[in-house]
């Protein structure tokens, strides 16, 4: 992966509120693009995927918004809908030995169903979508999806990129990533694309989930694995790729990442981790999420 390197100096208010809408006007730019060549395909089915806090929910909505502007009609289906129920997959995962359920494999999701509906909507079929319930485990309902009104059907989730999901889909279709594509060094610190991605989920844990960092270092280990087993094999052979950095992001969350990873104490496995970030962090100045315009993907972490 390249490195993108930059430097910012300090600057004054208006100067801060400038580069931030640089920096979104820049994204929206990589937004319209995709829309046009998604449009000059003419492919009925799109693909959205991506790892964890890469901005896929805001940047699907704005996405859909850049197709909507010409005229044409966008229905999203999460993935995840398509899950298995909790005991038939702890069932499935202990016949085949394994310790836990793997929710990131595509063996995960209901694929015969997938296809079902993949199948209906290519015909433009009034089809019955499940919602899935993370809290009872099990699809909690199915409602009514007319796809003869859409022009475009986004298919949304992680797994919309694994070869075993996309077979079920019987026809030519588009596939976009959203991700922090680059690593970047930032007035002379240097942050990976997965260390960006981790500081956001810690953020956005905090804030939503009232979860200390030590939770969002614990379960990364995870994170990183299945991004190393399921995403990561898959980079490259996308045909739209949006990158959702921000060159604003270290200025904007260091306050919030000063505070957050000031409380973990030198007891902690996590200690060192928190300090070698600290610093690295500790000469950029702040940039304030009060300059966020009201569409920003960044809402998505700093809320």
């Amino acid at each position: 992966m390249k490195i993108y390197q930059y430097t910012v100096h300090d600057m004054s208010e208006e100067e801060k509120r400038d580069f931030v809408q640089k920096c979104e006007d820049e994204f929206e730019i990589q937004l319209e693009n995709a829309a046009k060549k998604i449009l000059e395909e003419g492919k009925k089915i799109v693909t959205l995927s991506g790892p964890t806090c890469s901005g896929k929910t805001t940047t699907a909505s704005r996405f859909i918004s850049a197709i909507e502007k010409n005229g044409k009609k966008v229905g999203v289906i999460s993935i995840d809908d398509f899950y298995k129920s909790r005991t038939a997959l702890e069932l499935e995962s202990k016949e085949r030995g394994l310790e836990k359920v793997d929710y990131d494999s595509a063996l995960s999701i209901d694929l015969d169903y997938f296809e079902e509906c993949a199948d209906g909507i290519l015909r433009g079929d009034i089809i019955k979508l499940p919602r899935y319930s993370f809290t009872r485990g099990e699809r909690s309902e199915y409602y009514e999806f007319d796809s003869s009104r859409y022009d475009y059907i986004i298919f949304e989730g992680i797994q919309a990129v694994y070869p075993e999901v996309t077979s079920h889909i019987h026809c030519g279709y588009i596939s976009v990533q959203i991700s922090v594509a680059t690593d970047v060094e930032v007035n002379g610190s240097f942050f990976s694309s997965r260390q960006v991605r981790f500081l956001r989920r810690m953020i956005r844990d905090a804030k939503y989930r009232n979860a200390p960092p030590e939770v969002t270092f614990t379960m990364w280990k995870g994170v990183s694995e299945n991004e190393d087993k399921h995403i990561l094999p898959y980079a490259g052979i996308y045909d739209i790729e949006i990158d959702s950095y921000m060159e604003y992001e270290p200025f904007m969350i260091k306050n919030e990442v000063e505070r957050l990873l000031g409380e973990i104490k030198e007891d902690s496995e996590y200690y060192y981790k928190a300090t070698e970030i600290l610093s690295k962090i500790s000469g950029f100045f702040n940039i304030s999420a009060e300059y966020l315009p009201e569409k920003s993907v960044y809402h998505e972490f700093l809320g």
